[in-house]
């Protein structure tokens, strides 16, 4: 549970005892064991003892799977071990969430996807539509793509199954 106090947020047990102290400008529940702090303009993740799970050194911090966290650093997306080793720099306007595997990432305007490694296997060459972080993400093996505003479906290798010849696409895939 957490608490504000003089401005600042800090975390208590459900008995009321305070176990963090007042550090965090802004707070977040605990999920896992884990919570999201901001603490002087950055994110970062503590556990219950309030111990940096994720160090304060970047605008934004998001977990993208048990060992890589998506951060963000002027109004660019990479992604880092938690140790705050970089692993993909910060390149992308967004990058989604793992769905199947893959994770949606829009490169300079377009869509494209990247593994659980931050590998790039779907070269981001698709439109951003609307609603593309749903749209698009993976389901049942495949996405929702646009190319020069033509809709079609890929596969998770980046194979057309539907091709890229409809006026929109819509339906539960």
């Amino acid at each position: 549970i957490y608490g504000k106090k003089d401005s600042l947020y800090a975390y208590y047990n459900t008995s009321g005892k305070q176990i963090v102290p007042e550090l965090f400008t802004e707070a977040f529940s605990f999920n896992n064991g884990i919570a999201k702090v901001e603490i002087n303009g950055n994110q970062a993740f503590i556990n219950s003892t309030g111990k940096y799970i994720v160090y304060p050194a970047f605008e934004e911090v998001e977990f993208f799977n048990d060992s890589l966290v998506i951060f963000g650093k002027g109004g660019l997306y990479g992604l880092m071990k938690k140790d705050l080793q970089i692993v993909v720099p910060n390149k992308y306007d967004a990058i989604g969430k793992l769905s199947e595997g893959l994770a949606l990432v829009v490169y300079d305007g377009d869509l494209g996807y990247i593994n659980a490694m931050g590998e790039e296997v779907i070269s981001p060459i698709y439109d951003e539509i609307p609603n593309y972080m749903s749209r698009s993400t993976f389901k049942d093996g495949v996405a929702i793509v646009s190319k020069n505003g033509q809709f079609g479906i890929i596969n998770n290798k980046g194979k057309e199954v539907i091709p890229c010849k409809n006026e929109d696409i819509g339906g539960s895939i």
